[in-house]
């Protein structure tokens, strides 16, 4: 179809509106080389893509204590929705020290969506 039949059609299948922004948040470690890399082009193609839909993106970087500062950041922002990524670790691991993805469920003040 159309440019904008497929925006709408993005837009739709999504749940992202015309008026929406999109906040993209990146953890900082010292051994940041790779990890920074591969988000600076997973960002490029985020904003292509939210380019084409006419929704704004904006970008963000903390340092210090990842579920805090996403957490607070995301309160900060006041977001309707949380989407963070998760990447599995050991059984032993989960069961000792949970995961950050599990904290940031039980800290975040709006639902959280996991993507794995």
């Amino acid at each position: 179809g159309t440019r904008a039949g497929q925006a709408e059609q993005f837009r739709t299948a999504h749940g992202v509106g015309r008026r929406d922004r999109l906040h993209a948040i990146e953890e900082v470690r010292e051994e940041t080389g790779t990890a920074s890399r591969r988000f600076h082009s997973v960002l490029q193609r985020a904003r292509a893509m939210a380019q084409e839909q006419n929704v704004k993106l904006h970008t963000h970087v903390v340092a210090g204590h990842p579920v805090r500062d996403i957490v607070g950041l995301a309160s900060e922002l006041k977001v309707d929705l949380l989407v963070i990524g998760a990447k599995g670790h050991s059984a032993l691991y989960e069961r000792m020290i949970g995961s950050r993805a599990d904290r940031i469920m039980q800290l975040a003040q709006c639902p959280v969506l996991v993507v794995k």
